[in-house]
């Protein structure tokens, strides 16, 4: 039976004929034109439809290939990219056209409308290309993007559709060939039926075999086609004979298989291009790097299926290359992980070295997790790509998945790479030109700050250049005028001559009045300092006497003559003390005061001053405060009577002109304010001791006046507090002796504030007297004194003592003086004394 089935057709027929010759031939004859026609539609149906359908696939993509490469083309920044990606839309459109002309060639009468209108659409596709690419080269990429955004996008869906369409009418076709085959099939079983129902009974039986081998496998055919049809192409095909229905269902089955292929080669493309449509997407735009790389693995990981991804991009770091991490996809840290490679390190660094994927497959259990909320799992496939632009690495994805990824996969990775590379080296030209951008306004800044400078001296110069023009004809009216008037200097000239002669004989005249006013002022050293102590030795017995006599311990004075000798007392002793300035004065200038250095402590000087002028004060009715502030020193080396005689001034005035307040002296260093005369004072280096009162104050006009010898504020200021104006000029003179430096400030009405700053390290150099001429010093030297005036010798009388009269354990007091009437005077007021 098998070989009976294996037996043509005809071979079949032929037998059946054997038993009934002209009904087995008439059988044969109708059957084999049937079988012979329907097979002659089937393989029309599969060699013209397939290719139609496998032409507009391939024409689909080359539709969506431009529009790639219209993507690329706008982010292209430089014009040798835009060069190959014009290339490769120019080898893209020829693919187009050559595939439109073959399909032209087999389209159908129907479908000639169609595939014009798509030629339409495409050549104004690519002629919206050329625009863009003209926009590009012009600089004028956001006209570009937006002629692509709307335009572009209309023309690939209307060019889509009607590609679409004719895919559409491809099937429909194929029905109405399906059935067209089952009527012809039909008939064909008819027919035969027909016949062999009018054969005989001995062909009835075999016929019927016949008939039903026949129409079994065509029976399983039509359902194979039916489901090729419907759109089903995964039917498989049981027909093992050889006859011409196995033929058919060969033909079927390779019909099927070619349909298959090319439905999933177009699923395919349609899966890629609209995957790195979306991954054009997701980079479009002025985005930062960071936000690019977190899109794009995030894309890559849901478009490929992967469960963790990792963007790693170059970047230079101490004068290398490495690899950062930038972006990711559902990532972990791990500690023992780091988020940077050098070239060559770990299988991203050896990936962007080798410039080639690195896949790992089965990987270990403990190479990696992937960890949700609901649980965790281990990835088996791991994919490093790197991505290269201009013949430069720029980065690394790393993908992983639980599954081994597909060639589709794979080839989409292999086409993101590069617009991956695009994207991250345009962000990085924005970046770069940003940066350029604000450097380039700081210097803009700058240059508009310069160019105001500039202009400004520009008008500097021109004023000065109208002056320099105007003294240029200043001076030329002046030449004129000084060649008249160097006729005049020259007449004038000798008359200056004899002019010198006079003030020549006339400084002369003047020199020796300066030796005479010299002479003169030696000799009034001379004589205030002898007057001084010839009128203080006199002195001296005259408060005395008056003290005894003001004292009347004896009782036999009146109360006037007790009070006139207190009158006598205490003018003498006025006198005394204003012989005393005289004195000083007068060896200040002289250059005659000698110092006695030594340490004075501060607190030993600020009980001496409130133990000297509290009751002072108090019994005026005014405060004394002495502080020493901070920064003060403990003590200084200098010249401890010259310095109490200064204070003494000092604090003696503030109490004399104070009446409501009081008087402060305040230890401390110089004021950060104050500035100093003397250069060999350091401000480090000193001691200011400033005296303050809340006085009658000195008007400004008085404040240097007062420092004069014999000057006060005015008059009345004599006949209210009285006093010689000799204690300031006295003071102040000292101060400077001590190498120091004095000041005041003050207010009327308000008080005064007299500041003395002293060096605290008095050295010796620094003490020694401004020694003056002999003829200005006080007196001269003993043998120049001695020259100026006659010697006389006067025998002194002897005062009687009691020398002889002395116990050995009484007190003796040695009286030396050259005034007998004095010292006989003091001899007597010693016995009284006991």
């Amino acid at each position: 039976m098998r070989r009976f089935r294996n037996l043509s057709i005809g071979g079949k027929i032929t037998t059946s004929v054997a038993i009934v010759i002209v009904l087995e031939v008439l059988i044969a004859v109708v059957g084999l034109y049937y079988v012979r026609d329907l097979r002659g539609e089937i393989d029309t149906l599969v060699d013209v439809g397939a290719e139609r359908i496998k032409l507009a696939a391939r024409l689909n993509r080359n539709f969506y290939q431009l529009a790639t490469l219209t993507g690329e083309l706008l982010v292209a920044t430089s014009s040798s990219r835009r060069s190959v990606v014009t290339k490769a839309i120019a080898a893209r459109k020829a693919e187009a056209y050559g595939r439109i002309e073959q399909l032209r060639k087999i389209a159908a009468t129907s479908d000639l409308e169609t595939l014009a209108s798509f030629g339409v659409i495409f050549r104004d596709y690519l002629s919206l290309v050329e625009q863009i690419r003209g926009l590009m080269e012009q600089g004028r990429s956001l006209d570009a993007a937006r002629l692509a955004d709307t335009r572009a996008s209309r023309l690939i869906a209307l060019g889509t559709e009607l590609l679409e369409r004719l895919v559409d009418r491809q099937d429909r076709g194929l029905d109405d060939a399906k059935r067209a085959s089952a009527r012809r099939a039909d008939i064909g079983t008819t027919v035969i039926v027909v016949l062999m129902a009018l054969s005989t009974l001995l062909g009835l039986g075999f016929g019927v075999i016949v008939a039903r081998m026949i129409a079994g496998d065509l029976n399983r055919l039509v359902g194979v086609a039916n489901n090729i049809a419907s759109g089903n192409l995964d039917n498989p095909i049981v027909i093992d004979g050889a006859d011409e229905t196995g033929q058919l269902a060969s033909a079927v089955d390779t019909m099927q298989r070619s349909l298959r292929q090319a439905r999933e080669e177009s699923e395919a493309k349609i899966w890629l291009e609209n995957g790195l449509g979306r991954l054009n997407a997701v980079v479009r735009g002025e985005q930062a790097i960071e936000t690019i790389a977190t899109n794009v693995i995030r894309e890559i990981a849901e478009t490929l299926d992967a469960k963790i991804g990792a963007f790693y991009a170059m970047a230079e770091h101490g004068g290398e290359r490495e690899l950062r991490l930038l972006g990711s996809y559902a990532y972990t840290r791990r500690k023992n992980l780091s988020s940077r490679f050098a070239i060559g390190e770990g299988l991203v660094g050896q990936a962007a070295l080798e410039r080639q994927p690195i896949v790992i497959r089965n990987a270990p259990e403990d190479y990696l997790t992937i960890a949700s909320g609901l649980g965790e799992g281990r990835p088996h496939f791991i994919c490093v790509t790197p991505f290269e632009h201009d013949d430069d690495v720029k980065g690394v994805i790393e993908v992983g998945s639980f599954g081994e990824l597909g060639e589709k996969q794979t080839d989409y990775l292999e086409r993101a790479m590069p617009i991956i590379a695009v994207t991250l080296q345009s962000a990085l030209g924005r970046q770069a030109l940003a940066q350029s951008l604000e450097r380039a306004q700081q210097l803009t800044e700058e240059l508009q700050v310069q160019q105001e400078e500039l202009r400004a001296s520009n008008e500097e110069l021109e004023e000065q250049t109208m002056a320099l023009r105007q003294s240029e004809e200043r001076l030329k009216a002046q030449q004129e005028e000084l060649e008249v008037m160097n006729v005049e200097l020259e007449e004038k000239n000798e008359l200056l001559e004899r002019q010198k002669r006079a003030v020549e004989v006339a400084r002369s005249d003047i020199s020796a009045k300066a030796e005479q006013l010299a002479q003169a002022s030696k000799y009034k050293s001379e004589f205030l300092a002898n007057m001084s102590h010839e009128l203080r030795t006199p002195l001296n017995s005259l408060l005395i006497l008056s003290r005894v006599f003001a004292d009347n311990r004896e009782g036999n004075l009146t109360d006037d003559q007790v009070e006139s000798a207190r009158v006598i007392y205490n003018s003498g002793t006025d006198l005394l003390g204003l012989i005393n300035d005289i004195l000083d004065l007068a060896k200040i200038e002289a250059g005659r005061m000698d110092l006695q250095l030594g340490r004075v402590a501060l607190r030993d000087l600020s009980s001496t001053i409130l133990d000297s002028f509290q009751h002072i004060a108090e019994e005026k009715g005014i405060e004394l405060r002495v502080e020493i502030g901070a920064g003060a020193p403990g003590e200084l080396v200098t010249d401890r009577k010259r310095l109490h005689q200064v204070l003494k001034n000092l604090i003696s005035n503030a109490i004399k002109f104070t009446e409501v307040g009081g008087a402060t002296v305040t230890f401390g260093p110089v004021p950060a304010d104050r500035t100093l005369t003397r250069s060999d004072l350091a401000r480090s280096e000193a001691l200011a001791i400033a005296v303050r009162d809340t006085g009658i104050g000195i008007p400004h006009d008085k404040q240097q006046l007062i420092f004069e010898a014999f000057q006060q504020v005015e008059g009345g200021t004599t006949r209210k507090y009285g006093g010689t104006g000799l204690g300031l000029s006295i003071t102040r003179e000292i101060v400077q002796l001590l190498g120091g430096e004095i000041h005041v400030e003050s207010e009327p009405g308000q008080g005064t504030t007299f500041l003395v700053v002293l060096p605290t390290q008095l050295q010796t150099t620094e003490v020694q007297p401004t020694r003056q001429s002999g003829s200005s010093r006080l007196g001269g030297s003993p043998d120049s004194g001695a020259a100026g005036r006659s010697t006389q010798v006067r025998e002194i009388a002897r005062v009687p003592d009691d020398r002889g009269n002395l116990a050995d354990d009484e007190t003796a007091i040695l009286i030396i003086d050259d005034d007998p009437t004095f010292a006989a005077l003091l001899a007597r007021k010693c016995h009284e004394q006991g």
